[in-house]
């Protein structure tokens, strides 16, 4: 009787995509169901400021509209994001490497602006998270607990409901896509490896032959935003018109090379260099800390805390996004400077 009774709830579940005994979707019929739900599955690699590109290569605004393909502005590394969006508002990021590592799974709803709700997946780590944005912004865990987030960040089980319902909505998109969590990793996976690995490729290649800015154009779009200094030693000041930041071209530091030491209003206590061959450390003002953001490591036995590490973290993403919005790569503000006259 009992195996009877599992015959007939099995043969109720197989009407699905996977069932007792039943077979997942394979990567390529993912692939499909995905693309009879939306045609917006873009990938997001380099800046803030770049193109998404469709999985065939062609160029899309942020929001799914294709367009004419801009020039690279930011660095194309071997980890980008794959974006499922049912619309501008509501969609599935799953950050992958070409190896076909994956990171985090996101869901994001943001058509309550005062709310901005993300769910978080952080494979790596085994956590669930949901971010709840509102009048009082908090996150709340739904498994496990990262030791390092501040408790002020933490919201109190009254909210637990509010976190259910965010995940419970990002499990319904996939319903109604009609593939499961582990079908999208897989997919994801399987496309990093083959597809987006040739991808990622191409766009590097593509970065690397792009005609560069020249020097006056360069300075035509800076100066929009900053108020140019030549200092008697040879190196230049740039603040910010609004005062939110500041560069400085060292012409040549301690360490006998060209330099861009660039602060941050929001953290005036610290100060990014950034080196012409890729290089960002970071200093505090006390001296206590010194932080290479290339490796992830304290530079001769600092001590350097959480806050302080992802304060430093905050000052090269504001550095990234000003190159980011003025279409500049690192090697052009190198150059723009050292011919600066």
């Amino acid at each position: 009787m009992n195996r009877f009774i599992s015959i007939i709830i099995c043969a109720f579940v197989m009407f699905g995509t996977t069932g007792c005994g039943g077979n997942s979707k394979s990567p390529e019929d993912t692939l499909k169901t995905i693309y009879e739900y939306t045609d917006k599955t873009l990938i997001e690699a380099g800046g803030l400021y770049d193109d998404y590109w469709d999985l065939m290569g062609n160029c899309f605004n942020h929001n799914g509209i294709q367009k004419t393909c801009d020039r690279i502005k930011g660095e194309i590394g071997d980890s980008f994001t794959l974006k499922i969006m049912k619309d501008d508002d509501v969609y599935i990021d799953v950050i992958t490497n070409i190896d076909g590592t994956i990171a985090v799974l996101t869901y994001t709803d943001t058509r309550d602006v005062r709310k901005m709700n993300y769910y978080f997946a952080n494979y790596q780590d085994n956590l669930e998270i949901v971010h709840l944005g509102n009048d009082e912004p908090c996150d709340y865990f739904l498994n496990g607990k990262d030791e390092s987030i501040d408790e002020n960040r933490l919201c109190d089980t009254s909210r637990k409901t509010d976190a259910k319902n965010i995940k419970d909505d990002f499990e319904k998109m996939l319903s109604d896509i009609g593939i499961t969590e582990k079908e999208l990793k897989e997919f994801v996976s399987w496309y990093a490896k083959n597809d987006g690995k040739k991808l990622i490729a191409e766009l590097k290649e593509k970065k690397k032959n792009q005609k560069s800015l020249t020097n006056e154009e360069i300075n035509n779009s800076l100066s929009k935003d900053f108020q140019f200094t030549k200092l008697d030693n040879d190196s230049i000041y740039l603040e910010h018109k609004i005062g939110d930041s500041s560069l400085m071209f060292l012409a040549k530091t301690s360490d006998h090379q060209d330099a861009v030491a660039f602060q941050d209003s929001l953290f005036d206590n610290i100060t990014l260099y950034i080196y012409k061959d890729g290089r960002y450390i970071a200093i505090n003002n006390t001296k206590t800390c010194d932080y290479s953001l290339n490796d992830k490591t304290t530079i001769k036995h600092s001590d350097c805390s959480t806050d302080t590490i992802h304060n430093m973290e905050m000052v090269k993403s504001h550095f990234d996004t000003i190159l980011n919005e003025h279409g500049i790569t690192l090697e052009e503000l190198f150059n723009f400077f050292i011919n600066y006259k």
